[in-house]
């Protein structure tokens, strides 16, 4: 709808919003019926032109007209830039800056004092692993994942030292004296000097795990499971199939560098003799495990019940199922009887 108005024969036409004027009529209010139409051109509807989809990003909407919106949203591991939605204006200008889809990215986490992160890629979802430098303990996560948010699922770790200083005088003369926590041996100077020339005497030292060498391994079995040979360390053993367990399956690497216990014996699983019976012949003297031992019937007997005359011993030191018996009458027992 378009309203006009006039002022000493001049007439001006208001149209709405995104559309341009039509056929404009003006009349004389002197009661002549005389009528003008202007020569306008035919409505134009506004158009801002197509938008694309963003790179790893989806667009919501089609039309292209004035008022015409279009939503903007972007693929996982992906974070929008600009506008999350741009409408189609009256000068045929979309509104708002250009959408964009970033990839997610934590950004390097850096590394910890005396230690370092190991970890090339830092988007959505990648991992890096911390380390401390030999002699220094580890306090916090040893791992951080790069969430959606942009930020590391754990904070960077320290690395603490494994020992101490006595002294905090750094003048010339001044003594300094280091020691180690228990479970870790000092290497370099127990005692330093600051000398005359500005330098320390000695070497630096650093507190070092002691080890406890390799743990061994059992005959017939193995290790499963093992952290080092240092201190605080453990390993975990565990026998072959077909062996029974005798004593501890965990060790631990003790301060003194002695490992805890002793290792594990393995012994082979027996069933026992399952014992033989009247009227058949046994087959079969080893009773360990996964050995078998098998029966037959004399003649003039039936082996009952009638499922395999082989039983075979398991893990849990049982045979298979039962030893079968063997049952015979009168008649057939007379018939194979000697005379």
């Amino acid at each position: 709808m378009a309203t006009a108005s006039a002022f000493a024969g001049l007439s001006s036409v208001l149209c709405i919003s995104g559309t341009f004027p039509a056929n404009i009529l003006c009349q004389f209010h002197t009661g002549h019926r005389d009528s003008h139409t202007g020569a306008g051109s035919p409505p134009v509807v506004i158009s801002c032109g197509s938008l694309s989809f963003p790179p790893n990003g989806n667009k919501i909407g089609t039309l292209t007209v004035y008022g015409a919106t279009a939503i903007f949203t972007c693929n996982s591991g992906y974070t929008l830039v600009g506008s999350h939605v741009r409408e189609c204006l009256a000068n045929g200008l979309w509104s708002g800056p250009e959408t964009r889809c970033l990839a997610i990215t934590c950004g390097h986490p850096g590394n910890p004092a005396h230690g370092l992160t190991n970890g090339s890629e830092f988007n959505l979802n990648d991992v890096v692993n911390f380390t401390c430098s030999p002699g220094y303990l580890l306090q916090g996560a040893s791992r951080a994942q790069c969430r959606s948010n942009g930020q590391w699922s754990s904070p960077l770790p320290t690395c603490r030292a494994h020992g101490s200083r006595l002294g905090e005088e750094f003048k010339a003369k001044s003594l300094l004296r280091f020691s180690c926590e228990m479970g870790y041996q000092l290497r370099g100077s127990a005692e330093r000097t600051c000398l005359l020339n500005g330098s320390w005497s000695g070497l630096q030292p650093v507190c070092e795990a002691v080890s406890c060498g390799n743990p061994g391994t059992p005959a017939h079995g193995r290790i499963v499971s093992s952290d080092g040979v240092l201190f605080s360390s453990s390993v975990v053993y565990a026998c072959w199939d077909g062996y029974r367990t005798s004593g501890l399956t965990t060790r631990h690497c003790t301060a003194n560098g002695t490992w805890t216990g002793t290792a594990p014996d393995c012994t082979l699983i027996s069933c026992g003799d399952p014992g033989t019976l009247a009227n058949r012949i046994q087959f079969g003297t080893n009773f360990t495990f996964n050995k078998t031992v098998s029966y037959q019937c004399n003649p003039g007997y039936t082996m009952e019940p009638a499922t395999s005359p082989t039983i075979r011993c398991t893990k849990d030191s049982t045979w298979n199922h039962s030893k079968p018996t063997c049952k015979g009458d009168n008649l057939s027992i007379k018939k194979f009887s000697p005379m």
